[in-house]
Formats: C-alpha cells, sequence, structure tokens
C-alpha cells in the first residue's frame, strides 16, 4: 500500500461522522497530560534497504504521553518499535518534542510536531544458529518533523489519532548498507487524564 493512500484512509477513518457537540468536551481535555498508544507502518526510501531486505516497509507500533504547556502547545514523547516479518532488522525510535494543535473543527485538530529522536538497530541472522546471531548498531541522534489528526468520541477522554512524520536521523553504516530516515505512518488512540479541577 502506498503512502499516499495510506494517507488517505486515515483522514477519511478519522473525519467521518464528525460530532459538533463535542467543542466543550474537547476544550476541557486539551489542558490535560494524554497517553497514546498506536500502529502502522514505517517506510525507509531508500534503494540499499529494499536491496538487503526485500521491501522500504516494515510494522511499527509505539506508546507515549503528552504533557500541556500553554494553551493547545504540549510537550510530547513516543517510543516505537519497527520490525519486518522475516525478523531481519529491528529498530528501536525515541521521538521527543512538541505538538501544537490547530482546532478545524468542534471534535477535531490538526497537530504540528517536531522535535529530536534517537534510533537503535539491531540486524539480525537467522541462519547462524541457536539463538540466532545479532548485530547492534551505534545510536544515531536526529530530528523528525509531521502532522497529525485527532478526532474526540463523544462523552469519553479518548480520541481516535492518525499521524504521519519524518524522522531524519543519517548514519551510514557500511556493514548494513542503509541509514535509520524513515517516514511514519500510523493510526491510534488517545487517552486523557482528567483536566485540573475537573470531575
Amino acid at each position: 500500500m502506498s503512502i499516499r493512500i495510506t494517507l488517505v484512509l486515515i483522514c477519511l477513518f478519522i473525519f467521518a461522522g464528525r460530532n459538533p457537540l463535542l467543542a466543550q468536551l474537547h476544550d476541557d481535555y486539551s489542558k490535560s497530560a494524554f497517553f497514546t498508544t498506536d500502529g502502522g507502518i514505517y517506510v525507509v526510501p531508500h534503494e540499499h534497504f529494499k536491496n538487503i531486505y526485500g521491501s522500504t516497509f516494515g510494522s511499527v507500533l509505539g506508546a507515549g504521553a503528552g504533557f500541556p504547556l500553554s494553551g493547545r502547545l504540549y510537550m510530547h514523547g513516543l517510543v516505537s518499535y519497527f520490525f519486518k516479518s522475516d525478523d531481519r532488522v529491528e529498530m528501536r525510535m525515541i521521538n521527543a518534542g512538541l505538538k501544537y494543535a490547530i482546532l478545524v473543527f468542534d471534535d477535531m485538530t490538526v497537530e504540528l510536531q517536531g522535535g529530536f529522536v534517537r534510533v537503535d538497530g539491531k540486524r539480525i541472522y537467522p541462519n547462524t544458529g541457536t539463538p540466532p546471531a545479532s548485530e547492534e548498531g551505534t545510536f544515531v541522534f536526529g530530528g523528525y518533523a509531521g502532522l497529525g489528526i485527532e478526532r474526540k468520541l463523544p462523552h469519553m477522554p479518548v480520541s481516535i489519532t492518525g499521524q504521519a512524520f519524518h524522522n531524519v536521523s543519517h548514519k551510514d553504516f557500511l556493514k548494513w548498507g542503509s541509514d535509520f530516515d524513515g517516514i511514519r505512518i500510523s493510526i491510534g488512540a488517545r487517552y486523557y487524564l482528567p483536566p485540573p479541577g475537573g470531575k
């Protein structure tokens, strides 16, 4: 599935059935900390990666948290695990930065996000014995930037989210023939803690 088709599906899924009665709930919980979990695909758009591992994408799972700073500005952190079905390569990513929510409908926001990323990699050799041999990659620091969409659900402090951002963390590994750049596309859920002074 192409990146473009995936982004369109995320938008249709989240924008369907918006509810204009959620404005007050959205404003209340915009001042609350939240926890989030998501899953999707991670695309490594490098020919060397495709030649070595058979494709340019794999699965990604993540969990994170956000803490309100001022208005709709949040400090945000996300821990992700990237893997391929053949278990030949893994990546562990930590994104930390800022997220700013722009209210576009009563129950929906578009989010701008960016910050720093740390990436650790592991290449696995499944045919070298039991347990299989592996090689750790030196961790790399870089940056990331992207967009997100959030849709509030009625009568509960939960929302559906979609996001796409680009990790830029160049570090060429001669043995691996690639680097850790990638585009992360996901759908998830977000749970808001009760707002300060709320019920």
